[in-house]
């Protein structure tokens, strides 16, 4: 059977990838498949409901990792994108602990205008715009050129 990081099709590598990744626990991951995992998981909550429910999420204390992990792949406007969301947070509030955010985010919602919108929604949903300009194609072009790297998802033979 062919393994997923041998396919030529990027989107079969890219869907292999993605199950052989769901598949194995965070401590079975090589250095580089634990890079991929977390700008996928980040990815995937900004889509689905923005950056706002990325942060208020306390499965995503790694926020300055996956800040770290656009500069390492060479992710400009992604890391700029996070990095703006990132700001918006006081100097004084540690981005990567979740309770610290969750306090922040309370205190935001206690400043909802009249028509129950928050202030700083309008900030966060002008960054999500920066965003999904950003989603450059490099995600799966460094997945593609660090293919080999992937190997170590591969499932051990009974």
């Amino acid at each position: 059977m062919q393994k997923f990081w041998e396919f030529s099709n990027d989107r079969a590598f890219m869907k292999g990838l993605s199950t052989a990744l769901e598949a194995v626990g965070t401590a079975d991951r090589c250095a580089e498949a634990d890079r991929f995992f977390r700008i996928l998981g980040l990815q995937i909550r900004v889509q689905n409901g923005g950056f706002m429910s990325y942060f208020e999420s306390g499965d995503f204390d790694g926020v300055l990792q996956v800040l770290d992990d656009f500069r390492t792949i060479g992710a400009s406007k992604s890391h700029a994108a996070l990095e703006k969301a990132i700001s918006l947070f006081p100097p004084d509030i540690d981005v990567s602990s979740s309770s610290d955010r969750e306090a922040c985010i309370d205190k935001w919602h206690e400043e909802e205008d009249e028509t129950g919108r928050l202030p700083i929604s309008i900030r966060i949903d002008e960054i999500g715009i920066e965003w999904d300009a950003a989603q450059e194609e490099i995600y799966s072009e460094y997945a593609r050129d660090e293919r080999a790297s992937f190997r170590c998802l591969e499932e051990e033979p009974n």
